[in-house]
């Protein structure tokens, strides 16, 4: 009878340890799709700094590149739009780190629990 009940802890304590190691594999696989997500928007972001740098010595006539059209466009235009644009990566930048660091926060704690039951 004790056997049995102490085989029981065992069986759920192997169960609690199997599912936190599967929370620990998500929220890695969450950690790289974040960080991929972030290199992604800065290479935009990149680009749209480039695009802005090669529009301030300019006094040429802009055109912007709209689906199959290529649309006249004034410099300040598309600065504005440029800018716009650069603004909202940002904000996307800031808000992918915040959930970055509160998944790398919950990473840190399952680790520990693990490292702990390992014990």
């Amino acid at each position: 009878m004790a056997k049995q009940k102490e085989q029981k802890k065992d069986e759920k304590k192997q169960q609690e340890l199997q599912h936190k190691f599967m929370q620990l594999q998500v929220l890695q696989q969450k950690m790289q799709t974040l960080s991929s997500q972030i290199q992604e928007i800065q290479t935009e972001k990149l680009e749209i700094e480039n695009a802005l740098n090669e529009l301030r010595p300019s006094d040429k006539t802009v055109y912007k590149i709209s689906g199959q059209l290529m649309l006249k466009r004034t410099r300040d235009e598309i600065q504005k739009e440029l800018n716009h644009r650069k603004d909202e990566l940002d904000s996307r930048i800031k808000n992918i780190e915040k959930e970055e660091n509160s998944t790398k926060e919950e990473l840190e704690k399952i680790q520990a629990e693990l490292m702990k039951s390992l014990k």
